[in-house]
């Protein structure tokens, strides 16, 4: 599973920043998601409950290629070519 960090709840306190509570180092202002492994130590660090988990959508503008070439070797993660791609998941 997927996490991310909502930014109206983040009160930037940084507890999910520390490497015992991120052993992959994934967590920031934001979630690295290719560094994320989904150990879910973040969301039960964080005392104003901003983390949550879920699946997360992606524009492939807003990534690089060798993101994008990453992103479809992770598990649980569908990355389409195209809007119509997604008539053959169903």
């Amino acid at each position: 599973m997927n996490y991310s960090i909502n930014r109206k709840a983040c009160e930037k306190c940084e507890d999910c920043f520390s490497k015992r509570n991120c052993p992959q180092d994934a967590t920031d202002e934001q979630i690295d998601l290719l560094k994320c492994e989904g150990c879910g130590i973040c969301l039960n660090c964080c005392p104003n409950n901003a983390i949550r988990g879920g699946f997360v959508e992606f524009n492939v503008r807003d990534i690089d290629s060798k993101k994008f070439n990453s992103l479809r070797s992770m598990k649980d993660v569908f990355v389409l070519d195209a809007p119509s791609d997604i008539l053959g998941l169903f």
